[in-house]
């Protein structure tokens, strides 16, 4: 829901947030000041560089729980903790987890010409092949953890038998 929510415009500002005035109300007659709980977003010995903004809470059932986005580097990423005995604790697990994101994980981009091509022959409605059709990889960028490669990497078609000419073609691949 997280990653969700911070594509859509005005989220993150919301989501990061430190403080929150509360206008006056037909019950409430003064302005109200809010202060977020986020110690990761404020200056605090729990700070986190990077931090988008997060959400806590807490019920007997999960304990102390926290979703936090962060982003270094053009990588953006969540974390949902739960059940983290103590109140602070929830701090120190996200960050926990974005640290070792961050130290045993990169982003490793794939020139497509990098993958064999698959031919597809191609049809005009009939039955009379056209000849056929490069089906190719685009580029593409995956998270690999630390010392993979390409050659560590499978990747597998999905590619219907035929193209018909004017008929939806939908070619598809898993790494």
């Amino acid at each position: 829901i997280t990653q969700y929510a911070l594509s859509v415009p005005g989220f993150r500002e919301l989501f990061g947030a430190v403080s929150y005035e509360m206008q006056p109300t037909n019950k409430q007659s003064e302005r109200r000041l809010f202060g977020t709980d986020n110690a990761m977003l404020v200056n605090s010995k729990f700070t986190y560089e990077g931090t988008i903004g997060g959400k806590s809470g807490w019920t007997q059932e999960s304990g102390y729980t926290m979703v936090e986005a962060v982003e270094r580097g053009g990588r953006t990423l969540v974390a949902v903790v739960m059940a983290s005995a103590q109140k602070y604790d929830k701090f120190k697990d996200c960050a926990a987890l974005f640290d070792y994101c961050f130290q045993n994980f990169a982003e490793v981009t794939f020139p497509g010409n990098a993958f064999d091509s698959v031919k597809v022959p191609v049809f005009g409605g009939g039955e009379k092949e056209l000849g056929k059709m490069d089906v190719s990889v685009p580029d593409f960028t995956v998270l690999l953890p630390a010392g993979y490669t390409k050659d560590d990497l499978k990747l597998q078609y999905a590619v219907p038998e035929k193209y018909v000419i004017g008929q939806p073609f939908a070619p598809s691949f898993t790494v």
